[in-house]
């Protein structure tokens, strides 16, 4: 009998029961759906992705010229950054570049700045130099121009965070905007004229970075020898791309964020994989290197002492913690999964696993380009550091090998030591001495792609 009870515990402990909460269905119908496949690949490779460009103002980048444009799709009004190289425009136009940008939150999101500084401008200028023009779309949500921010917002407000929904959103917006380039050949404001385009709708090509690299994902597996889809790319490039499936995401990006379990040894010790000095393993040891900015992996210096108060969950928490916001996005939001559930478990080992409704372990899979190979045949390269959590080398590596075998074309660059960002950590366990910015490297590499 005790031991009956035990179990019963266990599994009521275990397993997240929805709260009843009122559904958004009742304000906003635009963030509900009969079904989670309404997100599928499957489902938006048949729908309309029709856009035009209305022009706003001039913008320069720097000594770059450009404009603000705004679009709408799904009667969703946002906007989109175009900067012009200086270079001699080609008879058909200039090949552009459209650049997925990576997360920023909802409260930074109506201040978005389109590429104003940082790596994203330096991203931005090496290749209006290199004679490629520029197309920063906001997304939904994102940027402020002449005080009218994007309309989107509620979007990022239910979708945002740990249902890893978001990138679907943004993929439509990123299509929307890419549709809608043979529009400023149509406005004269900008030079364009019937005998001389100023973009050339022939020559698209994707660069995206972080949260950008699931977008890129996404949009790139839905526009591949899609009718629908008139405006295509020619080749892409993911710099540190949050690429893998929604669970993948969860269970990485949750624990490395708030469980120092996720990559400490089983002694409690940082020694840069599961196994401790003692020999004890860790089971539920995710990848060795945080963000840099963590500060030190040594938790009985005096510098560890903020951190206990962010890296301070166990990882069953952590994966409570997830999927207990997921799960009430999908039952509030899509109508085949409202009440799922999923159960945690524990091995004897102390290994902390999620099981999950049948209906969503099959349907979320379906979601986001990176079990799409088939359809990733653009050439494509993958950037990425080789310890960088929010996109793991293994990830990388196995995509691309997935698509080869499907008979695309893609490549993985690895700059070992170089953070999210590809740059040089000032915290020298992160980025050993020698360490070099991988910056330069990657642009080239991106542009010898694009020029080819």
């Amino acid at each position: 009998m005790p031991t009956l009870l035990l179990a019963l515990v266990l599994s009521l402990t275990a397993t997240f029961v929805l709260a009843d909460q009122e559904a958004p269905c009742h304000t906003n119908s635009a963030l509900c759906f009969d079904s989670i496949t309404d997100l599928s690949i499957g489902v938006l490779r048949e729908r309309q992705y029709r856009a035009s460009y209305e022009l706003l103002s001039s913008r320069s980048l720097g000594e770059f010229s450009g404009a603000m444009l705004a679009f709408e799709i799904d009667e969703i009004r946002q906007y989109t950054r175009l900067a012009l190289p200086q270079s001699h425009r080609p008879n058909d136009g200039y090949p552009v570049i459209v650049f997925a940008h990576g997360w920023v939150g909802i409260n930074d999101a109506p201040n978005f700045e389109f590429a104003e500084s940082g790596l994203y401008r330096e991203m931005m200028e090496a290749y209006l130099q290199a004679g490629f023009a520029v197309m920063i779309p906001g997304f939904r949500g994102h940027g402020t121009v002449d005080n009218h921010p994007a309309r989107g917002i509620e979007f990022l407000e239910h979708f945002d965070n740990s249902s890893y929904l978001s990138p679907t959103f943004y993929a439509i917006d990123l299509l929307g905007s890419v549709q809608a380039i043979p529009s400023l050949n149509r406005i004269h404001q900008l030079g364009a004229s019937h005998d001389t385009p100023l973009i050339n709708p022939s020559e698209v090509n994707l660069v995206a970075h972080s949260q950008g690299g699931d977008v890129a994902l996404t949009a790139l597996a839905i526009a591949n020898n899609n009718r629908l889809v008139r405006t295509a790319f020619d080749a892409s490039s993911i710099w540190s791309g949050c690429i893998p499936d929604r669970f993948t995401q969860a269970e990485t990006y949750g624990p490395m964020s708030n469980s120092r379990e996720a990559f400490l040894s089983g002694d409690g010790t940082w020694t840069g994989s599961a196994i401790g000095r003692n020999g004890e393993i860790n089971p539920n040891f995710v990848f060795a290197w945080p963000a840099d900015w963590i500060g030190t992996l040594d938790v009985t210096s005096a510098d560890w002492s903020w951190q206990d108060d962010t890296w301070k969950l166990s990882m069953l928490a952590s994966f409570d913690d997830r999927y207990q916001t997921m799960y009430q996005t999908l039952s509030d939001h899509f109508g085949d999964l409202d009440g799922v559930s999923y159960r945690l478990t524990t091995s004897p080992a102390k290994k902390v696993s999620a099981e999950h409704h049948p209906r969503v372990a099959d349907r979320l899979l379906e979601i986001g380009g990176f079990h799409q190979e088939k359809r990733l045949s653009t050439p494509i390269i993958f950037n990425i550091s080789d310890r960088d959590y929010y996109s793991l080398a293994e990830w990388n590596l196995e995509l691309a090998e997935r698509i080869n075998d499907a008979g695309g074309d893609a490549k993985v660059n690895i700059y070992p030591g170089t953070t999210h960002g590809l740059g040089v950590s000032e915290h020298q366990w992160f980025s050993p001495a020698g360490t070099e910015s991988a910056v330069a490297k990657a642009l080239a590499a991106d542009i010898a792609l694009f020029r080819d």
